[in-house]
């Protein structure tokens, strides 16, 4: 799952977890009942300390979530020359050179189905970056994923 998805998700989830509390509240008090004006209602009293999350019985803490406090991570930008090198260090023996594939791996380069499996470049990064290369699964950083991923995308003729 690339970054950009995920924080996506949050932000889906983030808002879907967020839309009844507003639309409940909106944001405006209640009316008071006819003939009671707002002064005279009395406020619940609490029944005892309320507990937080640390259980000491003081308030807690929070934090107001907005768009301006949070930060996404954004997928790097890959670089097709240094993909290329990466490639010929971890790729090349089952991919083949330039991607014209062996009997250990698929064919990448043009015509292959990298562009019709993967449909972007974003989803070949992922899934790059979690299953590559397959004698050692997860071993190149984001940044040398994307930059395989730029290349492989190229070689494949992926639009």
């Amino acid at each position: 799952m690339t970054t950009r998805l995920r924080s996506r998700i949050f932000f889906l989830v983030l808002f879907s977890l967020g839309l009844p509390f507003l639309a409940a509240g909106c944001g405006s008090k209640p009316s008071p009942a006819p003939g009671h004006s707002a002064k005279s209602a009395k406020k619940p009293q609490p029944q005892g300390k309320i507990q937080n999350a640390m259980g000491n019985g003081k308030k807690a803490p929070t934090t107001r979530i907005t768009p301006q406090t949070i930060t996404p991570k954004v997928a790097p930008v890959g670089n097709m020359a240094q993909g290329a090198k990466i490639y010929a260090a971890t790729c090349e023996t089952c991919h083949g050179k330039g991607g014209t594939g062996t009997g250990k791996a698929p064919r990448l380069a043009s015509p292959s189905s990298v562009g019709a499996q993967f449909k972007t470049q974003g989803a070949l990064d992922a899934f790059i970056l979690h299953n590559m290369p397959a004698n050692n699964p997860g071993s190149l950083s984001p940044q040398q994923a994307a930059n395989v991923s730029a290349y492989v995308w190229h070689i494949s003729g992926g639009k």
